[in-house]
């Protein structure tokens, strides 16, 4: 999802707890299609919002453990900087499915990952 670089774009900072196997997938995602990390968030998170709203069902959100005594499965915050039209399609979409925004970015991350065979 590249965007028109002379187009100023309003950002959003969100903060997203992300275990260290799926910011691994992230970063190989972005790395081997050469986009920025922004960029690839923004690709899932787009991607995730068109799928609900083509398909209009309901799934299973994913949610990040924040205080796992097991270092592997421990999430650490990531700050990210997001186009603020995208978070606010997440935040009506956290309104209307009755989940925690932070629970609809990790399961956009989690289900685009999937679909592009970084993740299991």
């Amino acid at each position: 999802m590249k965007k028109n670089a002379s187009t100023p774009q309003e950002k959003t900072i969100k903060s997203v707890p992300i275990p260290e196997n799926v910011m691994d997938a992230i970063k190989s995602y972005t790395e081997d299609h050469k986009d920025t990390l922004r960029e690839t968030y923004e690709e899932a998170i787009a991607w995730f919002l068109e799928y609900k709203n083509q398909y209009g069902k309901s799934i299973f959100y994913f949610a990040s453990e924040t205080t796992s005594k097991d270092a592997e499965n421990h999430s650490k915050y990531v700050s990210m900087w997001l186009d603020s039209q995208l978070i606010e399609e997440v935040k009506a979409l956290a309104v209307k499915d009755n989940v925690p925004e932070n629970r609809v970015l990790f399961s956009a991350f989690v289900y685009f990952l999937k679909r592009k065979e970084y993740l299991p």
